[in-house]
């Protein structure tokens, strides 16, 4: 098969985690930029999780971490009921993007900022 550029013409930061949605035909994301990112300049640090069109490869949306501090999103999964998760690698945490959009919401924490330890996971995923 040929290759293609994924993504379109929208302007990314480095990605990390990645999860593919089948049955949604979504690829989910964890984006950072910054001067602490290879290849992405010098400009202030931001993250988010990114949702890209599996099959076209455009961006449909992206969902900024906003809290104040030093946060880096990394690791995706999908959850039940079409929620999305995502680790902070910087700033300790869990963040779920409920099914239905909106923002991201922090449901884990660490213990303190840097490498992830003592989990609160909530019990269930709620809609």
């Amino acid at each position: 098969g040929a290759t293609r550029p994924f993504g379109g013409t929208e302007a990314i930061g480095g990605l990390f985690g990645l999860a593919a949605d089948g049955p949604r035909r979504l690829l989910w994301a964890a984006e950072a930029s910054g001067p602490d990112i290879p290849g992405s300049g010098s400009g202030a640090a931001e993250t988010a999780l990114v949702c890209f069109d599996l099959d076209s490869g455009w961006l449909i949306r992206r969902y900024p971490l906003s809290e104040p501090g030093a946060h880096q999103l990394n690791d995706v999964v999908l959850g039940p009921g079409g929620s999305v998760f995502t680790s902070d690698a910087r700033g300790g945490g869990v963040y779920r993007l409920r099914a239905n959009g909106g923002v991201l919401e922090r449901v884990g924490a660490s213990d303190r900022s840097g490498p992830l330890r003592a989990w609160r996971w909530p019990t269930r995923d709620a809609p």
